[in-house]
């Protein structure tokens, strides 16, 4: 009798949630590896049944475990039941990779310190796979040829971490993952034209092919590090001429503080803050971030200081300057540079506070204009960029000096009251300070005449995630600091400032009034609104035996259908930034089990309790293409790189040409769902139909952000998600 015939036996049924089913002593007893095997499969598949709400019975031991609906968190408790009832201790990732029950068993009883020793195997087959399949579990990657040993940089070092490589593609298997992300997006007969075009794309002699060849080439030669990365960077940024804002750019609102800050202080803090966090992060002395017990790669962190995006015409260029420890400080568009020590010494917060305040006093008699022109179309900023420095040699001296700094402190004129005035604020620069900006830069903070601040990243190299720790300090240092009762000391020494002069002709005037025009075109009608759901959050869900991130991703779809009338192809980030120059990779929601719940769940003559099945499979499916995303096993990344690869004369194949392929694109709405610990955030698409949204899961709530280009959308959204939330928490709980 083989392991994968193996009948369950039952034995003596006592709870699975600890060791009082003696798992030591049902090991110990085992006379041969096969039967320790059975017991295995057999309690995990009784701990799985409960975490996922089926029953055993329901629980194909064959089937991949993230085929089975487990979240992150749900594989990482599965992971330390492992450990405790079972003595193994295993990987998140390496659950999440295998193929089924059956095969995790022979992991487990490798690993399990319940386990006698020298037990005979007849299944000789068994131990030989495990090897293979499990031979990275050490913390040894193979990569292309070579192994990376997974290890943190050494301390005092800032060098980037070593991760596994970005696992390379089997073209039959992207191609099944695109076809059944689209399937419920087309008619049957679109879809056969679908199947079709997939088909010649496997062509040995298709042009195809000759792009999955040169990947392959790519992903081979030891050279090269990440073979999508330089693709994806000069496609998804690079080479894009819409302008960084409002199109490209993050940003998030700082956390509100227990006390009023003057702008001046709010200003100095984030200062202080930031200067210590680089100086930190340059020593070595900043941890690389965990997300779901994986640590994520550094390699971006270089770019959050001292960093710009040129632009060029044709395609921008990035440029790092470090060791420049001073800042910028814009003011009614007028920049200043300023030297955050004293001598040798980092400035007190009260010797910046002094120089902020004296900023803020400077005699103005004109706000300045110029930095409307890193708003404009990055083409045309390349050329008046460099019409710029011509005109007068002290405006080249002016922009390697902001290009340099190490961040941009924007000091703003208007007074933001709430969320909607905050959003509009940090995101489009409001009614005056659309100008007081440099958007060429990788990080800028804003600080509002009222001290409410926020922070704006530049997209190209960073991530929401790469900020993480210094949104994280930052937020620690509003929340403690008390507010200073002084405008700083104006006596012995203080940090230098210097006022950077801009000189324009009336070329330059022109534009610039152009674009101001433009600007307010694009952003005037733009609106964010913002939504906290208290019904409930994360503990009923998880009570229910519900991945709480999916389930409210199901109540985005169904407002979703609410809004457009149909379910347009929405597209989540899912991080893929544990693989070495790993960033996100997107994945595409309505999937067929998604469409099948959307299509019953306001149909009253359906039973409560079969569209709460339904809702269930919903959501299983959602977690797997999420949990294969995160390994490297969706098709989008590779998909959209290998059609980069295509050289000019050649044909394109029918794929991406494909009515189909074309629908599914990023187009009318993207979800995200992680935890940032800010308040207030947003991004904004071209497509007028458009719908952006942000949702964070909490205990009790789940909190949305929604940004649309079109006025009263995007509140109508959050009324149409908070219907939807009550729709899915009745057909739950049925």
């Amino acid at each position: 009798m083989t392991l994968q015939n193996a009948p369950m036996q039952n034995g003596h049924s006592t709870p699975v949630n600890g060791v009082s089913l003696r798992a030591d002593r049902r090991l110990a007893a085992a006379s041969t590896m096969e039967e320790a095997r059975h017991i295995v499969v057999h309690m995990m598949n009784q701990k799985l049944a409960s975490l996922v709400a089926s029953s055993s019975e329901q629980v194909d031991v064959h089937i991949c475990l993230a085929d089975l609906g487990l979240d992150s968190l749900i594989a990482i408790e599965f992971k330390n039941w492992l450990g405790r009832a079972l003595g193994a201790m295993v990987h998140t990732h390496e659950i999440l990779d295998a193929t089924g029950l059956v095969n995790l068993a022979i992991l487990v009883t490798k690993r399990s310190m319940f386990m006698p020793k020298n037990l005979p195997d007849t299944d000789t087959d068994a131990s030989k796979h495990t090897d293979d399949v499990y031979s990275s579990a050490n913390g040894h990657v193979e990569t292309n040829g070579a192994t990376q040993v997974a290890r943190a940089a050494p301390h005092g070092i800032f060098a980037v971490n070593k991760l596994p490589m970005y696992p390379f593609f089997e073209l039959d298997a992207l191609l099944d993952s695109f076809l059944e992300s689209v399937k419920a997006l087309a008619s049957p007969t679109e879809f056969e034209r679908t199947i079709r075009a997939v088909e010649d794309f496997k062509r040995s002699d298709s042009t195809s092919r000759l792009l999955y060849d040169r990947a392959a080439a790519m992903n081979a030669d030891p050279d090269v590090e990440n073979w999508e990365f330089e693709l994806q960077l000069r496609h998804a940024y690079l080479n894009r001429r819409a302008p960084l804002v409002p199109y490209n750019s993050f940003w998030f609102s700082h956390p509100i503080s227990r006390f009023l800050h003057q702008q001046a202080d709010r200003a100095a803090l984030i200062a202080i803050t930031a200067f210590d966090y680089k100086r930190r992060l340059e020593a070595g002395h900043v941890k690389p971030l965990v997300l779901n017990e994986q640590e994520l790669t550094t390699a971006y962190e270089k770019w959050i200081f001292n960093a710009v995006r040129k632009p060029c015409v044709g395609s921008d260029e990035l440029e790092r300057f470090p060791g420049n420890d001073y800042c910028v400080v814009m003011w009614r568009g007028h920049a200043f540079a300023l030297n955050p020590f004293v001598d040798t010494r980092p400035a007190t917060h009260r010797e910046l506070l002094f120089q902020f305040h004296r900023i803020l006093e400077t005699p103005l008699e004109d706000r300045a204009w110029v930095g409307i022109l890193t708003a404009d179309n990055r083409h045309t900023w390349a050329e008046n960029r460099a019409h710029l420095k011509q005109v007068d040699p002290r405006n080249a001296e002016t922009i390697k000096t902001i290009e340099s700094a190490a961040f941009i402190m924007c000091l703003d004129e208007a007074w933001p009251a709430t969320g909607l005035d905050r959003a509009k604020q940090f995101h489009f620069g409001g009614k005056l300070d659309a100008a007081n900006r440099w958007n060429d830069k990788s990080l800028q903070f804003v600080v509002c005449s009222n001290g409410t601040s926020g922070v704006i990243g530049e997209h190209t190299m960073l991530d929401a995630l790469t900020l993480s720790h210094l949104n994280e300090a930052i937020a620690m240092a509003i929340n403690t600091h008390s507010p200073s009762t002084s405008n700083g000391v104006a006596k012995g020494a203080c940090p230098g400032i210097m006022p950077l002069p801009f000189i324009t002709d009336a070329g330059l005037d022109d534009q610039m009034t152009k674009v101001r025009g433009e600007y307010t075109i694009n952003t005037s009608s733009a609106e964010h609104a913002f939504l906290t759901y208290s019904s409930y959050g994360s503990k009923l869900l998880r009570s229910q035996k519900c991945p709480p991130k999916s389930v409210f991703q199901m109540v985005v779809q169904l407002a979703a259908l609410d809004l457009f009338g149909y379910s347009p192809a929405c597209w989540e980030t899912v991080s893929v930034a544990h693989f070495h120059l790993g960033r996100v990779e997107i994945i595409q929601v309505i999937v067929p089990a998604v469409a099948s719940f959307l299509a019953v769940a306001r149909d009253i003559s359906i039973p409560l309790k079969e569209r709460r099945h339904m809702l269930v499979e919903a959501v299983r499916a959602h977690a797997s293409i999420v949990s294969k995303a995160s390994r490297g096993q969706y098709h989008e990344r590779n998909l959209s790189a290998l059609r980069v690869l295509l050289k000019e004369g050649e044909d394109v194949p029918a794929l991406y040409e494909d009515l189909v392929y074309k629908r599914a694109r990023p187009r009318k709405i993207m979800s995200h769902c992680f935890e940032t610990g800010m308040m207030e955030k947003g991004f904004l698409f071209r497509d007028p139909d458009a719908v952006w949204v942000h949702y964070e899961v909490y205990d009790s709530s789940a909190y949305f952000s929604v940004t649309t280009p079109e006025a009263g959308r995007a509140s109508r959204f959050c009324e149409l998600l908070n219907n939807a939330a009550g729709v899915v928490k009745e057909i739950l709980l049925a």
